[in-house]
C-alpha cells in the first residue's frame, strides 16, 4: 500500500503583514532595531531584505531617529546590493512609513512576529516528519525517538 503524498501549497504559512510592517517601519522611522528580531522572523521577503539592511546599517551605526536620512540610507543600501526590486522598491519603502507613525507598539508586534516563526518552525518540522514516516525504509522507532520532543 502506498501513501498518498501531500499535495503542495495545502498550507498556509502563519504570518501578520501588518506586524511585519510595524517592526521594519520602526527600524526606518526611529532607528530602532527590535531586540531579538532577525530576518529569519519576517515571512515576507520584501520585509526580510529590508530588516536585514536595516540590521547591517544599524551595525555600523548609520540608522539615526530621522527618518529621511534613514529611508534614504536604506534605499540606496538595497540598491547598491541591486536588492531594491526585490525589496519592493521606493513603492515599499514608502509605504511602510506611511504605515507607522509611533513606536508604542513595537513590543506587541515583535510578540506576534516571534509566534509567527515559531508557527512556521514547527510546520516545516511536521513536514520533515511526514516526509520521514512516508519514507518505508525508514526504522519507525528511531523515527520516534528522533521525534520525541518536537513541540
Amino acid at each position: 500500500m502506498t501513501t498518498p503524498a501531500l499535495e503542495p501549497g495545502i498550507l498556509h504559512f502563519p504570518h501578520d503583514e501588518l506586524s511585519e510592517r510595524y517592526i521594519v517601519g520602526a527600524a526606518i522611522l526611529f532607528g530602532h532595531m527590535q531586540s531579538g528580531i532577525t530576518s529569519n522572523h519576517f515571512y515576507d521577503a520584501r520585509a526580510r531584505l529590508v530588516w536585514s539592511a536595516c540590521f547591517q546599517l544599524h551595525q555600523h551605526n548609520e540608522l539615526t531617529d530621522c527618518p529621511q536620512e534613514n529611508i534614504g540610507r536604506v534605499y540606496r543600501f538595497l540598491r547598491n546590493q541591486n536588492e531594491l526590486i526585490n525589496a519592493g522598491g521606493s513603492a515599499y519603502l514608502n509605504g511602510l512609513m506611511a504605515a507607522l507613525t509611533r513606536i508604542d507598539f513595537v513590543d506587541y508586534h515583535s510578540g506576534i512576529l516571534n509566534e509567527m516563526k515559531i508557527r512556521r518552525d514547527l510546520i516545516k518540522q511536521a513536514e520533515d516528519l511526514i516526509r520521514s514516516a512516508s519514507d518505508l525504509s525508514s526504522d519507525v522507532n528511531a523515527l520516534i525517538d528522533q521525534n520525541r520532543g518536537i513541540a
